[in-house]
């Protein structure tokens, strides 16, 4: 059985995360330059990213898929089927699929990361609700002492119209081979870097997710003490972050605390609102549905947008020309996910995954 408020949350995760990965689905390892003098909306979408979207969404995906993992791993047990197996097969398929998207679509997948960490996670699945929140304040414990190690390091993202931009621009837009070669590079880091940090501080928002799930907070939410905490934690995470990129020092690591805190907000406002019918929720509870979907097609449309189609076209884009496109396509999934439930009761991404894990008795379940 699906819980539509989990449904309404991938919807809201996947639209959101949009906002921050588009900037490397255009210029790939660079992400997005700063101008020597930004106009006045940079800094204020820069402000609002950082403390309205950085982090958040990928802590609130990372949250659902522990979720995910939880609700899969207690559906097998139902049925009584061979669950290592199963899952294993799963989240195996999920890399495959990860290792082509990171290769040749997208330099930031997210995909290999989360195979990875879930392989190793998927031990814990039988804990008890007190194990499970335990072990992942362990696991963010360590992943915080590891990022702010990290988040020493300098950027070195070079300012728009360098020399140096316009050289590494050029030779990633001149040659797809330079661009496979690259993310071949950085999926490798990704894998690397799952015992690193991506296990302790991913990985302990995934636990945090099962948690949360077996104490049923998708069904009521959060209190008003645990809120104002809550606000006050992402608010002042997301200082020391601003601090740090003030300094000229790489912070990102920093942002996926301040972003569960701020992923705890938003999944309680959803729940609130689910609770209460809202036409808002209805309309985002179909993107969830085919989440992975929507994944692939933000990678693949983008990149043919900013590296096929018009090469140039990133070279002068502001963060408001970004904002422009994202929010056009996050309004066309919207609609396209509510119109394909009209017909099909799957996403294609979703069907095919289940194809490839799932053996014949648990389709015919």
């Amino acid at each position: 059985m699906r819980i539509q408020s989990v449904d309404a949350l991938k919807g809201l995760a996947i639209l959101g995360i949009l906002f921050l990965n588009i900037y490397h689905l255009a210029v790939m390892d660079m992400g997005y330059s700063p101008f020597a003098q930004p106009p006045i909306s940079d800094e204020i979408i820069e402000v609002l990213n950082l403390y309205f979207f950085e982090g958040r969404f990928v802590s609130l995906f990372s949250l659902l898929f522990g979720v995910g993992l939880m609700i899969q791993f207690q559906a097998l047990q139902t049925k009584g089927l061979d669950v290592e197996n199963i899952m294993q097969s799963r989240l195996n398929w999920l890399l495959v699929l990860g290792v082509l998207h990171g290769c040749f679509v997208f330099i930031g997948d997210i995909l290999v990361t989360y195979a990875l960490c879930a392989l190793y996670l998927c031990r814990y699945l039988a804990d008890s609700t007190v194990q499970l929140f335990k072990r992942s304040a362990q696991y963010l414990l360590i992943g915080a002492v590891i990022s702010i190690v990290f988040a020493f390091i300098a950027d070195d993202t070079p300012l728009r119209y360098s020399e140096e931009f316009i050289t590494r621009y050029q030779t990633l837009h001149s040659s797809y081979l330079e661009q496979v070669l690259l993310q071949f590079v950085y999926t490798g880091l990704a894998v690397l870097m799952v015992p690193v940090l991506s296990l302790w501080c991913i990985g302990g928002i995934m636990l945090f997710g099962m948690a949360l799930y077996k104490s049923q907070f998708f069904q009521t939410g959060l209190s008003t003490r645990v809120l104002v905490m809550l606000l006050c934690i992402m608010l002042s995470v997301s200082s020391i972050d601003a601090w740090f990129r003030s300094q000229g020092l790489l912070s990102s690591h920093l942002s996926i605390f301040s972003g569960l805190a701020g992923a705890l907000m938003y999944a309680h406002c959803i729940i609130y609102l689910v609770n209460r019918g809202s036409a808002f929720c209805r309309v985002l509870i179909p993107v969830g549905k085919m989440s992975l979907t929507l994944y692939l097609a933000q990678s693949v449309f983008f990149a043919l947008v900013f590296r096929v189609w018009w090469t140039d076209l990133a070279l002068d884009y502001s963060r408001l020309d970004y904002l422009y496109w994202v929010v056009g396509f996050s309004l066309l999934q919207i609609v396209f996910a509510n119109v394909y439930f009209i017909f099909f009761k799957q996403g294609p991404a979703e069907w095919s995954w289940r194809k490839l894990y799932a053996k014949p008795k648990v389709l015919l379940e």
